[in-house]
């Protein structure tokens, strides 16, 4: 399928530095609460859920929002929660209506999905994931810091749904001398796995191909081929979920060349590892 994302100047603030960036505790959040005239408690308890899952939003993908996981946080959502400010309040037919800053405990809910979606992987918990991705420029040649950067992605991602990660150096050294074409990396790396990494249990293996770069008079035009396979390697590698997307991202000529693939490295990154984790818990609950 086709992706087209576009990127103004003010995407460059947000991956300046290629990694997303981590939300401290306690963070201030602006909500609204509605309750009865009058009902000031529970226009405030209004707000304060509003806060803490707009938070906890930030922290889980679509398909997670509705889920035992989230479900038991909101069902606590004041356990979260620090100092509510009142900045503005309104009543208008029998309806009050607040402006409130609520502080939300951010890395104390982040925990709580962690913990919360290890618990629910029960006797898979223990699980290792592995991840042999190599990031291919447009001359054919493998990038290192692309190869590390991806990597980093696909950990927190499958950490933050309980999962243990290796990442051996190995590994590194393995995908770095490995140019063959896709099937056969494929392949020979599946086989380096189930030969020499017992403990690994989910092998996600592929690339992320830079096709061209082009540079116009006012961005960087980027494309790029996106193919991994989530692999389960206690069944001698069968297929647990497939990713393939193209890419085509366009990025201000001022961010710079590297910049600009960078961005659509994490773009990338962010999409595939998403998908392919939710498909390996899926996978591991049957």
């Amino acid at each position: 399928m086709k992706r087209i994302v576009k990127a103004m100047i003010c995407t460059l603030l947000a991956f300046a530095c290629f990694m997303p960036q981590v939300m401290a505790a306690p963070v201030p959040v602006k909500a609204r609460g509605t309750a009865a005239a009058g009902d000031n408690v529970h226009a405030q308890q209004d707000a304060q859920k509003k806060a803490v899952y707009r938070v906890l939003s930030t922290m889980l993908d679509n398909s997670d929002k509705t889920n035992d996981v989230a479900n038991k946080i909101m069902a606590h959502y004041q356990e979260y929660t620090g100092k509510t400010t009142i900045n503005k309040k309104i009543t208008e037919q029998n309806k009050l209506y607040i402006s409130a800053t609520v502080m939300v405990d951010a890395d104390k809910l982040r925990n709580a999905v962690h913990d919360g979606v290890a618990k629910e992987q029960k006797v898979h918990r223990d699980d290792v994931s592995a991840f042999l991705i190599r990031v291919v420029d447009e001359k054919g040649n493998i990038v290192p810091e692309g190869n590390i950067a991806v990597q980093k992605v696909y950990e927190t991602t499958y950490k933050n749904r309980g999962f243990s990660t290796d990442t051996a150096d190995d590994f590194n050294t393995w995908v770095l001398n490995h140019k063959e074409a896709y099937d056969g990396y494929v392949q020979q790396t599946a086989a380096k796995v189930l030969s020499d990494y017992m403990s690994v249990t989910t092998a996600v293996i592929g690339e992320v191909r830079i096709i061209s770069c082009q540079e116009t008079a006012e961005a960087f035009n980027v494309e790029a081929k996106v193919r991994l396979k989530a692999l389960d390697m206690v069944k001698d590698g069968k297929v647990v979920a497939d990713f393939a997307e193209d890419y085509t991202l366009a990025v201000m000529k001022d961010a710079g060349r590297q910049q600009a693939i960078n961005q659509l490295l994490y773009k990338a990154a962010m999409n595939s590892s998403t998908y392919l984790a939710e498909q390996t818990l899926a996978y591991w609950h049957k």
